[in-house]
Parts: C-alpha cells; structure tokens; sequence
C-alpha cells in the first residue's frame, strides 16, 4: 500500500513473496522473510531428534523430521520478489521472537526443548539475539551475542512477546530483569544495560525511546532505552 498521501490509500500490485513476511524496511525497499527446510533424518531417538534440531517433529517408526529456519532478505519490484541474500540458523536454534528496529532485525533463539526444560529448572537461560543488518545495499550484515538471562517470557501467562525494538536498539524481557542490547554496530552487538523489572510484564508498548512495561497492580514501569 502507498500511503505518501493516508487520506487517499493507493493499493499497489501484488507481489508473491517468498517465506513468511516477519518485517519491511521502507527506506530500503526491501522484505524480510523467515523459510523453514524440511530435513528428514533416519535412525535418531526422540531425545537425539529434538537436541540436534531446534524445530522437529519425531516418528514412532524412528524418523526424525527437522526444519531449518533462515533469515531472506528480499528485493520488491512491480515485476515481482527477488531474493538477494539469506542467512541460515544454526539447526540447534530455532526463532521465539523478531522484532524490527531502524534499519536493523533483531531475532532472539532458543536451543532445543530439552535445553528449554533445564532452564526452567535451573532458572537460567543462555539464548542467542541475531542481528541483521545492511539491507539497503543487498547483502545482509550479521552479528549475534550470547545473553544469559532468566527463563524466557514467552512461556508466561500474559503473552506479551519477550523482544522489542525501538532503533538500534532492543529489550530482552525476562521474569525478572530485562536487558537492553545496543546494535549501532550491527557487526558487535552488546549489552547496554541490564534493568530489573518491578513485576512480570502484563503489557508492553514503545513510545520513542521509552519501553512503557505494565505490571499490574505496581502500576506502569518506564525503561529508557537511550
């Protein structure tokens, strides 16, 4: 859709888009879109099935049936989708959240089930943040870090996706605590800061540079971001 003008819409031609669409930056004309690769594997356990993949389905019969996600970044035309580079997932990772900042993807994982139940045993989480950058020159920038945080939200009560963008910049929101990482250099992402949450986030929204954090009957929490 062509808003320039949002008092009169103007609906574009359709473009078949390869993937599922997670996000489109409107300064570089371009489409992000996630594609799952169905990979059979024979002769795995149901435990050996679900650690190698971070998606799979398993069979009684023994067939293991993993999928792996990559990242596409994509070049729309009037004449149709182009892909112009894709970045592939580790087969151990698969996507929670994705969120989409300026001009940079954040795409937080998590390992396998198994690794997801010992975190919540254990309190801690180790997951890999994804970065993605470059998409106005075509080909895809990509930094990741490691952040130990606690058990993930997205297992909560509330359903209020555990990422949120706002620029260069992105909140991680755990049970307890949510941590701030910085992607002004796509290639090094870092942790900003960590900021303890007064509650379990029932409601979240960015207003500029702020993360607006609703906690229930504590009332409202605001995290700056910058």
């Amino acid at each position: 859709m062509d808003i320039s003008d949002p008092s009169a819409p103007v609906s574009l031609p359709k473009v078949n888009v390869p993937g599922v669409l997670v996000g489109f930056d409107v300064d570089a004309k371009r489409a992000i879109t996630s594609q799952l690769v169905r990979t059979p594997v024979s002769d795995l356990t149901a435990e050996e099935c679900h650690t190698r993949f971070g998606m799979a389905d398993w069979t009684a019969q023994g067939t293991c049936i993993g999928y792996l996600q990559r990242v596409q970044l994509v070049r729309l035309t009037e004449a149709g989708a182009v892909i112009e580079d894709t970045y592939a997932l580790p087969e151990s990772q698969q996507v929670s959240s994705i969120s989409l900042g300026e001009g940079v993807l954040f795409a937080l994982t998590g390992s396998s089930r198994y690794d997801a139940l010992r975190a919540t045993s254990e309190g801690r989480w180790p997951r890999a943040l994804h970065v993605l950058g470059g998409f106005d020159k075509g080909k895809l920038d990509v930094g990741q870090i490691t952040i130990d945080s606690d058990v993930s939200r997205w297992s909560g009560p509330y359903n209020v996706s555990d990422l949120h963008a706002a620029g260069k910049r992105a909140l991680m929101l755990g049970w307890r605590e949510g941590v701030i990482i910085d992607a002004t250099d796509v290639l090094h992402p870092s942790i900003y800061k960590r900021v303890p949450l007064i509650a379990v986030a029932q409601g979240l929204d960015i207003h500029d540079q702020d993360a607006l954090l609703s906690a229930g009957d504590l009332g409202v929490q605001v995290i700056e971001l910058d």
